[in-house]
């Protein structure tokens, strides 16, 4: 099987904490160097539902517009949202996008970040609206916009509404047209568009219950479904119909107003991709940036780092500590493989039973990329010995950095 195989096959066949299956590639100076795959769906072209690295991949188009002067990261999103977005605490703050793309915002996600039509994103920060929560989209902490980090998947559906009100085009469409079409490659982040072979390649997001693997997302068996990503929170479900009652989403994209509900296409982790394309997608960014072209340094100018005290901001359990523009910064959490890892950059992955991994040094052109398509129990049970990854992921960065 080549590098690692005996390895791979071993979390694959572990009988206390197996995974489903598993895609790697390996590159160094922008060439791939190695690839594989192991168990169930373990190829590196089976797309995925690729979880958070869909903000990083979101944020490219972000800072290649702002390299355009097509906005201002550091303008009131308000102006493009129709609405003023402010937390109640301090109404005379503006929330930018670079505070959108840093998790510095003050909002929160609550029990729902994404909503189907016909509702619109203002709904989330509306007082009497159910989808305010009460305020739970906005921090307790007594912290101003660019003051505290908080992880947060509403801040992206935020921002694509924000994307869809400049460039006047649906958040889906825009990212197959300005990124992934010039690249020659075809993720999306709507399983609609993809033709009736491409559907043949996206894969089933897995769990282990009861000593069987059961599909948790994505469970379409190569049929292309109606045009329009509805909620998809499978974790959620018995509390969307608490607090929201019975959700009846429409799938008629034709009565969609643009600039108002970004949320539909789940920016925060919705992207369908395979090993092979985020490949594409990081040689394309360490082509942007050997060039010195302004987005790529853009996205990795830090933007907010956890202080000595630890008091700005959550830290997950030490894997967030260092964040660019809707990049994650990993010299710290690469610090137990050695200093070799300071530079690399890139975002991680975790929903539904699916962890993945696209971590790179953009200068040298070397870096590494992992899909686990299926866990057998919550990350928090196989927590890492020698990190903030999880067990199944030191093995994997271990054996590929």
């Amino acid at each position: 099987m080549g590098f690692g195989a005996t390895v791979f096959d071993q979390l694959i066949d572990d009988p206390a904490k197996p995974i489903s299956g598993l895609a790697v590639i390996k590159f160094k100076q922008g060439q791939i160097v190695f690839q594989g795959g192991w168990g169930q769906h373990g190829a590196t072209h089976k797309r995925f539902r690729i979880a958070s690295i869909s903000k990083f991949v979101m944020s490219m188009l972000v800072a290649q517009l702002a390299a355009e002067n097509r906005l201002d990261l550091d303008a009131d999103v308000s102006h493009w949202l129709g609405f003023e977005l402010r937390h109640p605490k301090f109404p005379n703050d503006p929330i930018t996008l670079t505070h959108l793309l840093s998790h510095t915002s003050t909002l929160r996600d609550a029990t729902a970040y994404s909503m189907p039509l016909p509702h619109q994103i203002y709904e989330f920060f509306e007082p009497g609206s159910v989808w305010f929560e009460d305020g739970a989209h906005f921090g307790a902490e007594d912290a101003r916009p660019g003051e505290f980090f908080t992880y947060c998947n509403l801040n992206f559906g935020v921002a694509a509404t924000v994307l869809e009100a400049v460039t006047g085009r649906r958040f889906d469409l825009l990212m197959r047209e300005r990124l992934f079409e010039p690249l020659g490659i075809k993720p999306s982040y709507n399983t609609g568009l993809f033709t009736a072979d491409e559907i043949q390649d996206l894969a089933p997001i897995l769990r282990l219950k009861n000593g069987a693997w059961v599909t948790q997302v994505d469970d379409h068996k190569g049929v292309v479904p109606k045009p329009l990503s509805v909620i998809e929170n499978p974790d959620v479900h018995e509390k969307y119909a608490e607090a929201f009652g019975h959700i009846r989403p429409s799938s008629d994209l034709e009565s969609y107003e643009l600039g108002t509900n970004g949320t539909l296409f789940s920016p925060q982790g919705g992207l369908r991709v395979s090993a092979d394309e985020l490949f594409v997608l990081a040689k394309h960014f360490c082509d942007a940036y050997q060039a010195n072209e302004p987005w790529a340094k853009l996205m990795v100018r830090p933007v907010w780092r956890l202080n000595e005290a630890g008091s700005n901001g959550d830290n997950y359990a030490g894997l967030m500590t260092d964040w660019g523009l809707g990049t994650h910064l990993f010299k710290r959490q690469l610090a137990w493989l050695g200093p070799s890892f300071e530079n690399y950059i890139g975002h991680l992955g975790d929903a539904y039973g699916l962890l993945s991994g696209l971590l790179f040094d953009p200068e040298k052109g070397d870096g590494m990329i992992y899909i686990i398509g299926g866990t057998s129990c919550a990350v928090e049970e196989n927590p890492g010995r020698e990190s903030a990854f999880t067990a199944w992921e030191e093995v994997v960065l271990r054996k590929l950095l």
